[in-house]
């Protein structure tokens, strides 16, 4: 029905999209956790780093992707999904200001 180019398109195009409505409830999320963390040993947050470094590290490799550590490295794709955060940012900032009024 769809040649194999159109369904590319469309996976990425929805991919990005899911991106930016997800960004905003994981940050929330982010937010949530941060007290908690904040209330964590020094030991605890240093143990927290590692396996959270650790777990970036290993998904990657399952993956099979690298992750861009420096600017020669990055891509088109990284670059999207730099954009769909700080667009996600943005429209949660906008709401929360506009929440206030």
């Amino acid at each position: 029905m769809f040649s194999d180019d159109a369904l590319t398109l469309a996976l990425k195009l929805v991919s990005q999209i899911l991106n930016g409505f997800v960004t905003p409830f994981a940050l929330d999320g982010i937010k949530q956790m941060s007290g908690l963390i904040d209330g964590l040993t020094a030991y605890a947050k240093q143990g927290l780093a590692i396996a959270i470094a650790s777990l970036a590290t290993g998904m990657a490799s399952v993956l099979g992707t690298d992750i861009p550590t420096d600017l020669a490295m990055w891509d088109g794709e990284v670059v999207k999904a730099l954009v769909a955060g700080f667009l996600a940012i943005a429209i949660k900032q906008h709401k929360q200001l506009k929440a206030k009024k």
